[in-house]
């Protein structure tokens, strides 16, 4: 009987032994497979990163187009066109806008964004008139240099050998799958490559910059004749009554007043007036003559006499400028 329990113990220990030798091998067997599969998809990785270099190099070279990139969402901004558009966003605060994401990226991706006061915005600059262009010009004249040129990497001009930008906004509130911005210089319909948060630790570096840059911008008085704020609570009302406060950005928030409502594109035309507006070429050819801008949904017309813009006339935006006025040639 000793016998047989003793045989049967040595069965069960060499049986165990088998298995933990099987288990060992196997154990080998996936480690080497994992470490062949990992070092193929590395050696994989470099070899697309190689063409890639390459393929970059080739395109800087030959001046051709390679790289493709697919927005993350479309900006709604009160900037409809480039006329009026700030030149850098926090100058005017209460320019508003608002990105929500492509339907392919979820709303996780915004998710603790909301903790930053604001964020870095990469967009494309694609209401360029040159964008159909091989080539761009290399010095630009900015407008506080008064005819002086410099190279385009040494400015913000929006024509620039690839037309991709970088701008900070406040970030107002996330909701969802939508950001909402303000302090904005971005025109309706911008393509956004991505959004980063703001890192005041990283981001914000003493510097250096030529007197020109350092010149305060000059500021106007901006008025409202009474003819013109009547007619700014006039056509504030008219947009929600008729149900279409969702064409303005700045008129239709939740809870908000007609009086409340006109107050607020009131300060956006002010804040936007009280920068020359104007192209370099209109306050030279037609200093005294009537001008116009498009904000958010509305339509608005000015007079600009030494210090002091007077805003005569307030629509809607659909009597809105002349296509040709964004080009910077002409007038209302």
């Amino acid at each position: 009987m000793l016998a047989e329990v003793l045989a049967g113990c040595a069965c069960a220990c060499a049986l165990l032994g088998w298995l933990l030798v099987r288990e060992r091998r196997e154990s080998t067997r996936a480690r080497r497979l994992r470490q062949e599969e990992r070092a193929g998809r590395i050696r994989a990785e470099r070899e697309l990163l190689a063409a890639a270099t390459a393929t970059a190099a080739a395109a800087a070279t030959t001046g051709e187009e390679e790289l493709r990139f697919a927005p993350i969402g479309t900006l709604r901004s009160v900037y409809r066109q480039r006329n009026g558009t700030p030149r850098q966003g926090l100058m005017v605060p209460s320019g508003v806008a608002v990105l929500t994401l492509h339907p392919s990226i979820g709303p996780e991706s915004l998710m603790g964004l909301e903790e930053f006061s604001h964020c870095w915005i990469v967009f494309v600059f694609h209401a360029n008139t040159n964008s159909h262009k091989k080539s761009v010009k290399l010095k630009v004249h900015p407008p506080r240099l008064q005819g002086k040129s410099v190279g385009v990497f040494a400015t913000r001009s929006p024509h620039r050998p690839c037309n991709i930008g970088m701008s900070v906004a406040k970030i107002d509130r996330v909701e969802k799958n939508t950001l909402f911005l303000s302090g904005i210089d971005l025109i309706d319909g911008t393509p956004v490559l991505d959004v980063k948060p703001y890192i005041a630790l990283s981001d914000h570096v003493d510097t250096t910059a030529p007197w020109w840059m350092n010149e305060e911008i000059p500021q106007r008085e901006v008025e409202l004749t009474d003819g013109a704020r009547d007619a700014l609570s006039h056509v504030v009302s008219q947009l929600r009554e008729e149900h279409h406060a969702g064409t303005s950005l700045v008129a239709a928030k939740a809870g908000q007043t007609p009086a409340e409502a006109a107050g607020a594109v009131e300060t956006l035309v002010r804040d936007v007036l009280r920068f020359d507006v104007r192209s370099v070429h209109t306050q030279r050819d037609a200093p005294d003559a009537e001008h116009c801008v498009d904000l958010d949904a509305f339509h608005v017309v000015f007079r600009v006499q030494g210090h002091t813009v007077t805003v005569c006339g307030v629509t809607l935006a659909e009597r809105s400028c002349k296509a040709a006025y964004d080009e910077e040639n002409s007038l209302c």
